[in-house]
């Protein structure tokens, strides 16, 4: 793994941009997007390639059947968004479950478009200062850092998001990143005799 990669796993979002973010995309699919990505840590390209029949609504649970490196997983999801994903598909039995314009599945570039436009909207800009817009892959990073915030175990989230084994989730999520360093810092030296 580069050291950039190790770097941008540090940036994400705060939470109220994250509603900040849903609330400024411009439809229900798209709405049903951004939960989606920042709900389950998929890849853009898992996301496109997500079809109707990798939905599991009873045990509200999908089926990546093709993620990096060829591996399938098993991604657990919250109710409502198993709803929101109900509405979406409506009567369709078959085909992607993010239909583009054309009814095919939708291009890892129609998914970053997406995300960048509620960015845009939201008035969000990249914590990574080397990236100007929102991309999916920050809804990653961003899924992946609160769901340890929030006390889940580094292993689960290792098989969540794909990952060979938990030394590579350790070894990107495993330090603090900068909000939660500040947050420590804040909250520890508040208490100072000072």
């Amino acid at each position: 793994m580069s050291p950039h990669q190790n770097q941008a796993c540090h940036f994400v979002l705060a939470e109220s941009d994250i509603t900040g973010l849903l609330n400024a995309a411009t439809s229900f699919r798209d709405r049903t997007i951004l939960k989606c990505l920042y709900l389950t840590g998929l890849r853009r390209q898992e996301l496109g390639d997500l079809s109707i029949g990798d939905v599991d609504f009873d045990r509200l649970r999908i089926h990546v059947r093709c993620g990096k490196g060829g591996k399938s997983r098993i991604v657990p999801i919250p109710e409502f968004l198993a709803g929101d994903l109900r509405v979406l598909i409506g009567r369709r039995s078959k085909g992607p479950v993010f239909a583009s314009q054309k009814g095919g599945s939708l291009s890892t570039r129609a998914v970053s478009y997406v995300v960048e436009r509620a960015g845009k909207a939201a008035g969000l800009n990249n914590p990574n200062p080397r990236r100007s817009n929102i991309n999916p892959h920050l809804l990653r990073h961003t899924f992946a850092r609160h769901y340890l915030k929030h006390g889940g175990q580094m292993h689960k989230l290792s098989q969540i998001l794909g990952h060979g084994n938990v030394a590579i989730t350790h070894a990107i999520y495993g330090t603090a990143s900068e909000e939660e360093i500040h947050e420590e810092y804040q909250a520890v030296t508040s208490q100072f005799p000072l």
